[in-house]
Formats: C-alpha cells, sequence, structure tokens
C-alpha cells in the first residue's frame, strides 16, 4: 500500500562564521541509524576535506537516536544538525511540514518543490530565528507495512494499531480519522514493536525495509 506522501531528511545549522586566517572549528550532530559505519557517515564523508576549503574544522559526532542529536543540538552541543522532517520542525517549522500525508503526490511535484526552495526567494521560509535549514534529502515514498494482509484500505486501518513517529501530528491526525489506535514509535523502536505485535500497521519509506 503506497501512501501519498513524501519524507524528507534535513540539515539544521547555526549560521558558519568563516574567517580566511585560520580555521574555525565546528561541530556536527550527524544521525545516523547505523552508526559510524553507516550511510549517511558515508555520505558525508568528502565533506570534512571540503570543509577545510571554506576554512572549517569540521567534527562529526554520529548519533543512532535522532532524538539525542536533536537534544544535543538544542542544548549548543553541536553546530549543525542531520535530522528527519518530522523533528525538524522544532527549528524550522515550514521545512518540517515538507513531508506532509498527501503534500507531495508525486517525483515531478517533489522536483518542483526542490527547485523552488533553492531559489533565493525562498529563503525567509527555510530560516527561523537562529536557525536555518541548508540541505534536504528526500527518501522515497512512504508504504504501509502491515500484519495483515488483508488490511489494504484505510477504511480497513478501524481498530487497527498504528504506528505514531515521534508524536507526529500527522499521523495522530490519521490515526484518529481513520479510527486506529496510535502507538508512539521511534526510529530506534519501530521495527521491535512491529515485530513484538505491538504495532499493526508501519507508516515508513522503503529505505526503512531495506529495500
Amino acid at each position: 500500500m503506497n501512501t501519498a506522501t513524501k519524507t524528507t531528511i534535513f540539515i539544521f545549522c547555526a549560521l558558519f562564521s568563516v574567517q580566511s586566517f585560520a580555521l574555525e572549528k565546528k561541530k556536527y550532530c550527524l544521525w545516523d541509524p547505523v552508526g559510524k559505519t553507516g550511510p549517511v557517515v558515508e555520505f558525508f564523508s568528502d565533506l570534512k576535506p571540503k570543509a577545510l576549503g571554506w576554512g572549517l574544522d569540521l567534527e562529526f559526532i554520529t548519533y543512532t537516536d535522532e532524538k539525542v542529536a536533536s537534544n544535543d543540538f538544542k542544548a549548543g552541543l553541536c553546530d549543525a544538525v542531520h535530522l528527519t522532517a518530522i523533528l525538524s520542525r522544532n527549528y524550522v517549522p515550514f521545512a518540517g511540514s515538507l513531508d506532509a500525508i498527501g503534500g507531495i503526490l508525486s517525483d515531478d511535484e517533489l522536483d518542483r518543490v526542490l527547485v523552488t526552495l533553492a531559489n533565493p526567494k525562498a529563503g525567509k521560509l527555510m530560516t527561523n530565528g537562529k536557525y536555518e535549514v541548508v540541505a534536504s534529502f528526500p527518501v522515497g515514498s512512504m508504504f504501509a507495512f502491515v500484519n495483515d494482509k488483508n488490511i489494504d484500505t484505510v477504511a480497513e486501518f478501524s481498530g487497527k494499531k498504528i504506528s505514531v513517529l515521534n508524536e507526529d501530528p500527522q499521523a495522530l491526525q490519521l490515526s484518529s480519522l481513520a479510527g486506529a489506535s496510535p502507538v508512539g514509535t521511534s526510529l530506534a523502536t519501530f521495527s521491535g514493536q512491529f515485530n513484538n505485535g505491538n504495532i499493526d500497521i508501519l507508516l515508513m519509506p522503503a529505505l526503512a525495509y531495506n529495500t
């Protein structure tokens, strides 16, 4: 079952002050569900040498729990952080709305959104106080993973236990409209809760299922 939504991963950072005469040390809270050997860490592996040319000495701090990464960033322990869109709402509300259920229905629409956000005129939408979104990474459509193949319409969500990731208000609203029972999950617990029967319906991108 394919739901009409996209999920997006964001980088957030306080503005960097680059000085050409000395390297400025900056810490980057990098969330990767696998850890230090994961795909996110590998993706950003070439950023450190590039940053030297910008006058920055980057130190990556890897987290497997994005909530801990977010809390450390909020506490000022990091200058930048890599999070999912859901948690990004705590910093830049507009950016965190890009994965709204039914908001982006196709790859063409996604392309238009990203091109629009790359326009300098959209800059004010991607900032909030001292926080700024500097990049976004779409990871694909959301799919419903169910413990019973007969659950193949939203109407059949009624009475079932559905995952609500990180207290996502959109998922809570979907649960309410469908008559399902919301169960709180995180990226560290969702798979175990599904496998243990604590939830019947799991909404995740294909990446979460290792496909």
